[in-house]
């Protein structure tokens, strides 16, 4: 199914101002491989109206809302909440491709390539460890997503890039 210019500009406005793109790692413990990781993709949308997340979740279709009365770091209890939608693996390989992002798009391409090692590996079986060069790639493409998702504004200059807080 693909979404209306309408609807997909909504969208692509929503993952731009609020969203967050990223890949968590996670070790399984008990499994029969030694050392045994999984690569996720992470994809929200956060905000504090309830009505912007059920817009977003019906242009959509499918994904997990949620209410956060606390953001991390401790903040006090009065503050509003925040409301999350957070995407499937199987939305994001539907929505991503239709998507031209102008401020998370590199963040977007990363995560498309996640992806298509993913699909490209379906031939060894869905719970078969990574081999050492795909886990290598996953690290690479976390740790620049991380370093893509920090606050704040990039300047460079003439030696190198430099995170400023705004």
């Amino acid at each position: 199914m693909l979404l209306s210019p309408y609807e997909l500009g909504r969208i692509e406005a929503a993952l731009d101002g609020e969203g967050c793109i990223g890949l968590h790692k996670e070790k399984i413990k008990g499994s029969k491989y030694r050392n045994h990781v999984r690569y996720r993709e992470h994809v929200s949308i956060s905000n504090t109206s309830p009505d912007f997340i059920r817009k977003a979740r019906q242009i959509i279709g499918s994904a997990t809302t949620w209410r956060a009365t606390r953001q991390r770091g401790g903040r006090y209890e009065r503050e509003k909440p925040i409301y999350r939608l957070l995407l499937s693996a199987g939305t994001i390989r539907w929505l991503f491709p239709q998507l031209s992002l102008s401020v998370k798009d590199r963040q977007r391409h990363l995560l498309l390539e996640v992806m298509q090692i993913k699909d490209s590996r379906e031939k060894r079986g869905r719970f078969a460890p990574y081999t050492k060069d795909e886990r290598y790639r996953f690290e690479l493409i976390r740790r620049q997503l991380r370093r893509l998702n920090r606050r704040g504004v990039w300047e460079v200059g003439r030696k190198k890039k430099r995170m400023v807080r705004a």
